[in-house]
């Protein structure tokens, strides 16, 4: 595969529609069977692909016999192709707005049952979604054990939401397993912090909520374990 091929696929492309475009990329007029060699694939699969691409507008079809396709050239192909890409984007964004609007209305619409203790395993930037929630929907309090290195971390993440949750009253704090005495006094002078020898990292909201981590890695590849427990976060909150 040329290195032309590669980025025609990169953006969009199959690898036979890029192949065939490649292979016109000289300006010359050619046929479906010369395509077909050119471009090395299925002399039966030559048109449906030509005809896929005029729609995209890589290709023009010539009148006349033999039929000969010429390239777009690639600015203007480009140019009306990211046109196509942007409108379909935006259809789609437009259809995830209504489907959250229906699965809204149907999940709205199922009776809450109470439960003493639910848990789910979440990862990723999905557990940043989940603390960026919760502390926006903090009432009292939010505690923070972790070590000294991932608090920072989580500071630089959600500073803006911390310096909320002190206006707005409610407590936060956090129990580090390690510090430096000069960095907390320059990085964590606006926070309640307590040390403790206990290495567990969790997050508490308002004694009801625990986000119990797995492992200390990369955020992409961090795992944790969200549960709502009233009992659990209250005997975390002891350690």
């Amino acid at each position: 595969m040329n290195e032309l091929t590669a980025l025609l696929k990169r953006i969009g492309l199959n690898e036979y529609e890029s192949k065939v475009y490649s292979s016109l990329s000289s300006g010359n007029l050619l046929t479906a069977s010369e395509i077909s060699k050119k471009a090395g694939i299925p002399r039966a699969r030559v048109y449906d692909v030509l005809l896929v691409l005029e729609k995209k507008g890589f290709v023009m079809i010539s009148i006349g016999r033999p039929v000969s396709f010429k390239a777009v050239e690639p600015e203007k192909a480009l140019v009306n192709f990211e046109k196509q890409k942007r409108k379909a984007f935006e259809s789609q964004l437009n259809e995830m707005n209504s489907l959250k609007g229906l699965l809204k209305k149907k999940f709205d619409k199922v009776p809450q049952k109470e439960s003493f203790s639910q848990a789910w395993s979440v990862s990723g930037n999905q557990i940043n979604h989940i603390i960026a929630e919760s502390l926006k929907n903090a009432q009292e309090s939010v505690v923070i054990s972790t070590s000294e290195a991932n608090a920072l971390k989580k500071i630089q993440s959600f500073n803006t939401k911390f310096k909320s949750l002190k206006d707005k009253g409610i407590g936060l704090k956090f129990v580090l397993n390690s510090v430096n005495g000069s960095r907390i006094g320059r990085e964590f002078k606006d926070f309640n912090v307590i040390q403790s020898k206990n290495n567990s990292r969790f997050m508490l909201f308002d004694n009801k909520k625990v986000l119990l981590f797995f492992n200390e890695k990369k955020e992409e590849d961090e795992k944790a374990l969200l549960i709502e427990s009233p009992f659990i976060a209250k005997y975390l909150s002891r350690l």
